[in-house]
């Protein structure tokens, strides 16, 4: 697996970045000051079921990232075990646990499913 990172702001994690999992995503990523909790596992889920993040842009960071691994089941069934994604209370809205400790878990178990898989 291989995940390239463009990062044009901000400016100390500026440059072209390539990780061999998404635990190394996921360290880099908090590693971001200004980027919110919850969205480093919205952006791991994301890289997951579709392949990339688009341009991620705010006033803030800059960055693209994306994978030559991504399986829309996968992830989803991974967020919903490990507790990332769940149901709205009363609607068939998915929300994004904010916790940086369960998209860690995310990040490891989707590992794990790669490894298993051979990709």
């Amino acid at each position: 697996m291989r995940v390239k990172v463009r990062c044009l702001a901000p400016k100390y994690a500026r440059g072209e970045y390539e990780f061999h999992g998404f635990e190394e995503v996921f360290n880099w990523l908090v590693k971001i000051r200004g980027l919110l909790r919850g969205d480093v596992g919205s952006h791991l889920y994301m890289l997951a079921k579709d392949g990339r993040v688009g341009r991620a842009l705010t006033t803030r960071y800059d960055m693209e990232i994306q994978s030559n691994f991504y399986d829309y089941f996968l992830a989803s069934e991974v967020a919903r075990r490990v507790g990332l994604l769940s149901r709205k209370m009363g609607t068939l809205e998915d929300v994004i646990n904010p916790n940086l400790n369960v998209a860690l878990s995310f990040a490891k178990a989707l590992d794990e499913e790669v490894l298993k898989r051979g990709s």
